[in-house]
């Protein structure tokens, strides 16, 4: 089991004149020869030398970047959203300055809260469509899905705020 595998030198073929290559053993060794297969010749591919055996054929890899873009993109709503709550509500108070009227300085605010509310969970929809899409995509989420609850807990207490302001507007008319 020890044995030593006879020493041999590849040289070209002295029988056939192809491509083939057939090791012959040195002088100390047994005479058998050993039939080795013809190394691949290298090829120049874009700056990179790749081995390349007869008949394959090279394929172009293409680099394709992936970029998320929602349909619908909740993102570009909520910032509809959001310019729109803000400048109502500050119409709205402009108006209730004028008219010295407290129930329409309170629908301002109401409208404007409401806004912000709105912005945030439209915001976590979009990281919750991000966050699926990246990990169908095999990419990580962590970031998407840290967003995704952050804005879930905004979107809680601005929730509960705007309640409360809905509460004092009702409160205010009666």
């Amino acid at each position: 089991m020890d044995e030593k595998p006879p020493s041999v030198e590849i040289s070209p073929s002295r029988v056939q004149p192809d491509a083939t290559n057939v090791a012959f053993p040195t002088a100390d060794a047994t005479p058998q020869p050993v039939l080795v297969t013809p190394t691949p010749q290298g090829q120049h591919i874009q700056g990179n030398t790749q081995a390349m055996a007869p008949g394959m054929v090279q394929q172009q890899l293409m680099y394709v970047p992936l970029k998320y873009s929602p349909q619908p993109n909740y993102r570009t709503i909520s910032y509809i959203v959001l310019a729109a709550g803000f400048v109502l509500g500050i119409m709205l108070s402009i108006t209730a300055e004028a008219m010295k009227s407290a129930v329409i300085e309170s629908l301002g605010s109401l409208i404007c809260c409401g806004a912000f509310t709105a912005v945030v969970f439209l915001d976590a929809a979009f990281y919750k469509g991000k966050v699926d899409w990246q990990q169908a995509q095999g990419m990580p989420s962590g970031g998407s899905l840290s967003s995704m609850v952050l804005e879930l807990i905004i979107g809680g207490i601005l929730a509960v705020l705007f309640v409360l302001t809905l509460l004092s507007a009702i409160l205010e008319i009666v």
